[in-house]
């Protein structure tokens, strides 16, 4: 089931997040969340691509980076989002850079991704 508004609402009121909402949509922003979960979803994709990461944990990813996000098109981030994101962004950079071991590889392999190389195991290289 896709992220979705009501997905943030463990780390953020219902109310303030409706007050962000309206200050954005009168600023010109037609769906501001809709629109926040979409780009922050795609960099979670981008980060976790080649791991089966569970719904639970891209959630808890996903959820810091959207609200990030929103208060930055307000102008001003409160210091428990930045740090909230700046969790999340760390634990996305080990994710990518391979630093959970336990983390299943994605079966099959998702599209996109560049081939092994394999050069070495003999005399003659094999390629």
């Amino acid at each position: 089931m896709p992220f979705a508004e009501q997905d943030l609402l463990p780390d953020i009121s219902q109310e303030e997040l409706d007050g962000i909402a309206k200050e954005l949509v009168t600023g010109g922003d037609p769906g501001p969340i809709a629109t926040a979960i979409t780009e922050q979803t795609q960099k979670v994709e981008d980060y976790t691509l080649r791991y089966a990461v569970p719904a639970d944990r891209f959630n808890r990813l996903l959820r810091p980076l959207v609200l990030w996000e929103l208060y930055k098109r307000l102008g001003e981030i409160p210091k428990k989002r930045q740090t909230a994101y700046d969790e999340a962004m760390k634990e996305l950079r080990d994710i990518r850079d391979g630093k959970f071991p336990a983390l299943a590889l994605e079966d099959p392999a998702p599209e996109g991704l560049p081939e092994g190389q394999g050069n070495w195991g003999s005399a003659t290289k094999i390629t």
